[in-house]
């Protein structure tokens, strides 16, 4: 039987820390790697440390978003030097991700992330796993090995 995905229902007060437990819960539901959820955990934990883990998130303005895009702990080591761009646009898109959850999750009418050339690039399509016999694509899509071979 085919899973059917429950929205999640929104807490009195969705908090930047309660969106981030949300959007990590529906990472680990999706079958992330636990590298990965640890992973953007820590990404979401410095942003809630600079935003504010109990601010709202439907009172985060683009104005504070761009403040923590182009903050020391988001684009500089500890040591003073530059991060590198791919790790600044990890930490920044992590933040992003979560935000875009609370918004398809309907816990804010829109998301405050400033668009980018790099937010508006259509999203790579999704790498295709392997398993015994099935090929799955995406997270809901399952193709025989058969209906793949070209």
């Amino acid at each position: 039987t085919a899973s059917k995905k429950k929205r999640r229902e929104p807490p009195p007060i969705a908090t930047l820390e309660t969106a981030s437990e949300g959007f990590l819960g529906s990472m680990e539901s999706n079958g992330n790697s636990r590298g990965t959820i640890a992973s953007y955990g820590a990404e979401l934990k410095l942003a809630q440390s600079e935003i504010g883990a109990e601010t709202p998130v439907a009172e985060i303005t683009p104005e504070m978003i761009t403040t923590y895009f182009e903050s020391p702990r988001v684009t500089l080591l500890r040591s003073g030097k530059p991060k590198s761009q791919l790790s600044i646009d990890k930490t920044r898109r992590v933040l992003r991700l979560a935000i875009d959850w609370a918004t398809r999750e309907g816990w804010i009418e829109k998301s405050p992330v400033p668009k980018t050339r790099a937010n508006d690039e259509p999203a790579p399509t999704p790498k295709a796993k392997r398993t015994k016999g099935v090929t799955v694509i995406a997270n809901d899509a399952v193709v025989s090995n058969s209906e793949t071979a070209a």
